[in-house]
């Protein structure tokens, strides 16, 4: 995101062109910082998620930006999407919050049913892939009901999901009938927000000793495994006659 601060001076005395240029550099959509290497940080929207590496900005970035499958996309309502490969037709969810210290990223679906695409992405797991439902990647047995319209339940989707020891304990199943169960790295803790955000964990690459020292991470100069490296974060301070605009990227 680009944030611009004007140091108060002379500038009720610049010329048109500079305070245009001013103008531009402070505006308030988003924005872009290119460091040396032609990657910047972006958000699709004001309130979205910072974007830097792993993840790239898919068709305005170069690959190098990015790790193999890290690709988001805004859409027309400046909301961050990632896109899976489930099959029959691809997936595509709302990510709302990236934690590059931790490794893991949430993800929505706009339509309030997410246990349906959970249900797709759980049968073809390599559809996730390089992500993984469970940092520790244990198995888990849990259960999907298909579930009547019911208000009194408050069920937004018809589909529920529930750990399997806790589904015959769960008042909000009586009127469900269970689809089948499952053995999968998913546990249903991973879901927040009423069942409506799940996390999703990457261990590769790891940029969270970078993160956590206030450096960035990005591909290793002349790696050939996809080693990544850490680098100093600095702002860009631009300076135009009188007036200094700090321009910082997060």
């Amino acid at each position: 995101m680009v944030e611009g601060y004007l140091v108060p001076n002379m500038i009720s005395n610049s010329n048109p062109l500079m305070l245009m240029m001013v103008l531009i550099l402070v505006g308030t959509g988003p924005g872009i910082c290119h460091g040396e290497d032609g990657c910047g940080g972006h958000r699709c929207g004001r309130h979205g998620p910072p974007i830097r590496f792993p993840f790239r900005l898919k068709d305005k970035e170069p690959p190098h930006c990015g790790y193999p499958a890290f690709d988001l996309t805004c859409s027309d309502s400046h909301d961050t999407f990632i896109e899976f490969s489930a099959s029959p037709v691809p997936l595509k969810l709302l990510v709302t919050d990236i934690q590059y210290e931790y490794n893991y990223f949430r993800v929505s679906d706009t339509q309030n049913c997410l246990p349906t695409h959970l249900l797709k992405l759980i049968k073809n797991s390599s559809s996730i892939s390089p992500f993984q439902f469970s940092p520790d990647q244990s198995l888990n047995q849990i259960s999907f009901f298909n579930c009547s319209p019911d208000p009194q339940y408050q069920l937004s989707c018809p589909i529920y999901v529930a750990d399997s020891y806790d589904s015959l304990l769960n008042s909000n199943l009586v009127s469900c009938t269970k689809i089948f169960d499952i053995f999968s790295t998913f546990y249903v803790s991973e879901m927040v927000d009423l069942y409506n955000t799940l996390n999703l964990w990457w261990s590769k690459p790891n940029c969270s000793m970078c993160e956590i020292q206030g450096k960035r991470c990005k591909l290793k100069n002349n790696g050939t495994q996809g080693e990544v490296e850490c680098f100093r974060h600095h702002h860009n301070n631009l300076l135009f006659g009188s007036t200094v605009i700090l321009v910082t990227c997060t």
